[in-house]
């Protein structure tokens, strides 16, 4: 995450509403602070936040335990699907 102006989060809160988008996506280990103040900007506050696995942080346990890149990838297009249907 980074910080965002008022004016970029304001935008991207205006999309959310234009295109009638009821999801917000982030990465794993997000705060999810910039998804939450965008969503909060908007007038239908009705939206969720969404967490994309980019596999950055999978660990050696994780891997141990069974995570496999198809597995982590195969999570992504349910969070995917369910985002863009």
């Amino acid at each position: 995450d980074s910080e965002a102006s008022f004016e970029t989060v304001v935008f991207l809160a205006k999309k959310l509403e234009e295109k009638k988008l009821g999801f917000v996506f982030v990465i794993d280990k997000s705060d999810k602070k910039l998804a939450n103040a965008i969503i909060e900007s908007c007038s239908d506050k009705n939206k969720e936040v969404l967490e994309i696995d980019s596999m950055q942080s999978t660990s050696k346990k994780e891997i141990d335990d069974g995570a496999s890149y198809l597995g982590i990838m195969e999570k992504n297009l349910k969070v995917l699907q369910k985002g863009l249907n």
